[in-house]
């Protein structure tokens, strides 16, 4: 699943746009092998391959399953998302956040991210379409970042009995974003792998299960290669850090004092920086 939410940061090419809107499907190796090429003519938009995605691309070389779908909101609300119908299950992976640049045309996701605790996210609605779609059956929503939260959104969403979330480095949720049912099918059906000083990990009121994970000791923590494996391929376990939960109790005190002082102010400030829904 890291691989896969490692995957959705990067543009479906053209070519196999158009071959999904035909009903065909695009085989995850065939993506990868695609991405490598590109990469290696120097013809790879928007992102730059460094040497940990490279590998990535690589391991995905023996995956199975294809993909089936693909939905990409960057000149909207900014919400981009695979649907990979792999032997035994479906996945549905969101991306995580994006800066503007040649193929974002704003930073949404970031004004998003800010805003969601007071008026809620202008993604949710094309996220429970896709929910809609996949009523029952096997389902796995996954993500990195905003798209393990996006991921989480997902299975509150869900009325499939069969459908779950794994997610890494998710943030949280608002103090009261969440159904008592919500809640519970978090807890019951979500892991979110978090890097043991990762802060956005820390964000908030985290209803579904953590488990923390080793990491590099210094550099980014956030990013999809930080995490750290054994031999057989399990994620290590590590203990939190202060910092972290420094971090979740700060953000819940923070929430919670401008939802009580500020919020009609917060929540007017975002309806008018935000689309839509």
């Amino acid at each position: 699943y890291l691989l896969i939410s490692w995957m959705s940061y990067l543009d479906l090419p053209a070519l196999y746009v158009h071959l999904l809107k035909r009903g065909g499907k695009v085989p995850l190796a065939a993506f990868a092998d695609s991405v490598l090429r590109m990469d290696k003519a120097g013809e790879l938009r928007c992102v730059k391959l460094y040497a940990a995605a490279r590998e990535a691309a690589r391991e995905m070389l023996k995956l199975p399953g294809a993909i089936v779908d693909y939905v990409n909101f960057n000149a909207g609300n900014g919400l981009v998302a695979y649907v990979i119908q792999m032997p035994e299950e479906t996945v549905v992976v969101f991306r995580g956040s994006e800066r503007a640049g040649e193929c974002v045309s704003s930073n949404i996701d970031w004004v998003d991210n800010v805003c969601e605790p007071f008026v809620g996210s202008v993604q949710t609605e094309e996220i429970e379409k896709i929910v809609q779609t996949y009523p029952q059956g096997r389902v796995v929503f996954t993500g990195h970042s905003k798209g393990a939260h996006n991921a989480l959104v997902a299975l509150s969403l869900s009325e499939n009995p069969q459908a779950q979330a794994v997610v890494f480095n998710g943030q949280g949720f608002a103090a009261e974003a969440l159904s008592p049912a919500q809640e519970e099918t978090l807890a019951r059906r979500a892991v979110n792998y978090v890097v043991y000083r990762d802060p956005v990990g820390a964000l908030l009121y985290h209803p579904e299960r953590r488990v923390y994970v080793q990491g590099p000791e210094t550099g980014d923590p956030h990013r999809p290669e930080a995490y750290r494996f054994d031999e057989a391929g399990a994620p290590i376990p590590a203990r939190r850090s202060l910092k972290s939960r420094l971090i979740e109790g700060a953000t819940r005190l923070a929430e919670g004092w401008i939802q009580k002082k500020g919020g009609q102010g917060a929540e007017k400030l975002c309806r008018a920086v935000l689309p839509q829904k």
